[in-house]
């Protein structure tokens, strides 16, 4: 049962957080000891480098048969298990590269931040996806997680030198639509 006393991020969605959206083994997508599990481990860090404390960051992750839940730690960590899909050929002969979409949510940032977290061992479905191709070379980056003793490291930079790179949906409004309402965007974007 999730402690009550992190209920509240310090803006957002009210005093419900840990009662309804977490739940127990929540961080586990698929069980430790499955085939092609994955330990995914990172820091979420602002702007300023920081690292974002509980309850203000909330981070989902999904494939196609798996789902995980959690907040950061104390010092921003946070950490997942779930499985890595296979490439996919589509319809067009292209490959997709596996990758896990992820939801990252950084209170008070109303949006939340959508991206893909792809795999450092798949060079050759990398270098071919169509999706990972519509980032800059030099920002792809920060989309790859890096093996590292058998964990997939992956930290989470919301803005500044290292951001991550962030998509957002084409299909309708979007803070990132910010310049065009007067104000500078909190994040940069990929349109797909």
């Amino acid at each position: 049962m999730p402690h009550f006393a992190d209920c509240t991020p310090s803006q957002g969605p009210g005093p419900f957080y840990c009662m309804t959206l977490l739940y127990d083994d929540g961080a586990n997508g698929v069980d430790p000891q499955a085939p092609n599990a994955v330990r995914v481990k990172g820091t979420v860090y602002d702007g300023g480098g920081t690292p974002l404390r509980p309850p203000d960051a909330f981070i989902e992750l999904l494939t196609d048969d798996a789902f995980a839940r959690t907040t950061v730690s104390p010092s921003g960590q946070y950490e997942v298990v779930m499985h890595k899909p296979t490439p996919v050929q589509l319809a067009d002969g292209r490959t997709q590269a596996p990758f896990i979409f992820v939801r990252l949510w950084a209170f008070p940032v109303i949006e939340c931040f959508e991206t893909r977290l792809y795999f450092s061992d798949e060079v050759s479905a990398n270098h071919d996806d169509s999706v990972l191709q519509l980032v800059a070379e030099d920002e792809r980056d920060t989309i790859v997680g890096r093996f590292e003793n058998g964990i997939l490291h992956w930290d989470i930079h919301l803005s500044g030198e290292q951001q991550t790179v962030f998509f957002v949906p084409t299909e309708g409004p979007s803070i990132a639509d910010a310049p065009a309402m007067g104000v500078h965007p909190a994040i940069s974007s990929v349109a797909v």
